[in-house]
């Protein structure tokens, strides 16, 4: 029998247009991650951050964190030791709005790949 393998990855993004949907992590095919930390911060000025799970066997998003107001050097930090839990094609969005939006977000992920066959 062959065993499930474990990869970690810190994604990171920088999100500079107001109102885009930012992709942060996407959960690969035949894996299933744990997601135990996100970090957003707000590098400028004043800007209002949406946070979202998208859910691929729905295909549907669902709001984690709905349109939260963010002066410059404020940070959001999600963290659990179990995590969030991801399923293959679900992803971690990010959205800012702003007039002048420099966001960064990132994640540190664990993900369990499962053996095809």
């Amino acid at each position: 029998m062959t065993k499930p393998f474990f990869r970690e990855k810190s994604p990171i993004i920088a999100c500079t247009v107001s109102g885009a949907t930012y992709i942060l992590y996407t959960c690969p095919s035949n894996c299933v991650a744990r997601v135990p930390l996100v970090f957003i911060t707000n590098a400028n000025g004043n800007v209002s951050v949406t946070f979202k799970i998208y859910k691929a066997s729905t295909a549907t998003s669902y709001f984690v964190i709905g349109g939260k107001n963010m002066s410059q050097g404020e940070f959001i930090q999600l963290s659990d030791n179990t995590g969030l839990i991801l399923e293959a094609g679900d992803r971690l969005e990010v959205i800012p709005t702003g007039s002048t939006v420099v966001v960064d977000a990132l994640c540190t992920v664990i993900e369990q790949f499962k053996p095809v066959g």
